[in-house]
């Protein structure tokens, strides 16, 4: 049986995401900054772009990262699998067989790693702040354009997000149980089922470390 990796290392109370994109370190950027402010407490979070976007890859990388960290979460925008899905060519693993090897793998290894699936990406997450849909998005670009039904001015640009008025994480707090309650409803990430419309987004934020539910 194979050892779970005990971060005997860690950086105490820290935690280190792995995103896909600025657009998810810009977020947690604004949520460090909101929480830390509203509730006088520190929250040490890390996010962090992979250097190299393969799965396995990214994979490694996590569970570098859980040697020195008290929590890892690894957020996937799952329209990219999907899109290398439809582009694969039948040579070597199925992408989205591939994932869930890395995944299985991080997490027999890992105890202190959380795998987050967003599908299609944050921006559906960022839409359960609003509405409660299980509509799957082909691509992000359609998901987008669904939000900006409820954030007319929504654009994936740092002055967006990080405005000293009203960043994303201020304009979008105050319907976060809701965004919770929603995501929740679509149940977690299967194998079996693995084109559905989620947002495993919940878990981060039900989580000890983070701890603002």
């Amino acid at each position: 049986m194979a050892r779970k990796t005990q971060s005997k290392r860690a950086v105490k109370n820290t935690v280190a995401m792995l995103v896909d994109g600025q657009t998810e370190t810009w977020y947690f950027e604004m949520l460090k900054r909101f929480e830390e402010s509203s509730r006088d407490v520190r929250i040490n979070i890390s996010p962090k772009i992979p250097q190299r976007k393969a799965i396995i890859a990214q994979m490694e990388e996590v569970i570098e990262m859980a040697e020195y960290h008290t929590k890892v979460f690894w957020i996937i925008d799952f329209d990219e699998i999907l899109k290398r899905q439809r582009e694969w060519n039948n040579k070597g693993d199925r992408p989205i067989d591939e994932f869930v090897k890395c995944k299985s793998k991080v997490e027999r290894r890992c105890s202190n790693v959380s795998v987050i699936v967003n599908n299609p990406c944050i921006e559906f997450w960022f839409l359960l702040h609003f509405e409660r849909t299980s509509k799957l998005f082909e691509k992000c670009d359609d998901a987008t354009k669904r939000l900006k039904k409820h954030l007319e001015n929504y654009e994936k640009t740092e002055s967006y997000f990080k405005s000293r008025k009203n960043d994303i994480y201020t304009r979008l707090r105050p319907f976060l149980d809701k965004a919770i309650e929603n995501s929740t409803g679509l149940g977690a990430f299967e194998e079996a089922d693995s084109f559905k419309a989620l947002s495993e987004m919940y878990k981060i934020f039900e989580s000890k470390e983070i701890g603002l539910l």
